[in-house]
């Protein structure tokens, strides 16, 4: 969070619009009621929302996106000390699950896993996330009334994280707006590029 406000002060800016995605959503949210006298709006895309309730649903989604002998082999590449190609076809298993289209969401998962620039980080993951999960759901909504930014929840109708969930958020900021985008999964823009684009630009720009 203070790597962002260090952001804001040396682009000389007095507020500004803030937008997070997935595990960024939530790094916005605490952004946003830590320093809401600088966000001028919130968009909170695709996070998982409040607490641990969400953590099963979405597990089981998951998997139920997977045939058996995909959920297999994943478990054993889990396991196992990957090497580069065992590495990308593990990612691809994890990520494939995030789309509305199996097919699709294969490829693009490939795709990613292939160019990726970077490893992923495991262990910084387990911690980041271990550190939003000790915040209760009734913390989170505490620390949401501080929030005074025009706010927008967006969540695809198929991203396996519970729709339910993330609609919490928008019930807990005075005035935000929740917004469902059909056909698409985790990564909206891909799925629905139309009407997420449409959601988006529409809320950024409103007087």
């Amino acid at each position: 969070m203070e790597d962002i406000e260090d952001l804001r002060r040396h682009w000389s800016y007095e507020r500004w619009r803030v937008f997070g995605h997935s595990w960024g959503a939530t790094l916005a949210l605490a952004y946003a009621w830590t320093h809401p006298d600088r966000v001028e709006r919130l968009v909170y895309c695709a996070g998982v929302g409040p607490g641990k309730d969400w953590k099963a649903p979405y597990r089981d989604a998951e998997r139920a996106r997977l045939t058996p002998e995909q959920l297999m082999r994943r478990q054993q590449l889990e396991q196992a000390d990957r090497e580069p190609a065992e590495e990308i076809e593990y990612l691809t298993l994890c990520w494939c699950t995030d789309y509305a289209d199996r097919e699709t969401g294969v490829k693009w998962a490939h795709d990613d896993a292939t160019s990726a620039p970077f490893k992923v980080n495991f262990a910084a993951n387990k911690q980041l996330s271990a550190e939003a999960e000790a915040w209760s759901a009734e913390d989170v909504a505490a620390r949401c009334r501080q929030i005074t930014a025009p706010t927008v929840v967006l969540h695809g109708e198929a991203d396996p994280r519970p729709l339910w969930n993330a609609r919490r958020i928008a019930e807990m900021i005075a005035g935000a707006e929740f917004r469902e985008i059909p056909g698409a999964g985790h990564e909206l823009w891909r799925e629905n590029s139309e009407e997420y684009t449409a959601v988006l630009r529409g809320f950024l720009l409103r007087g």
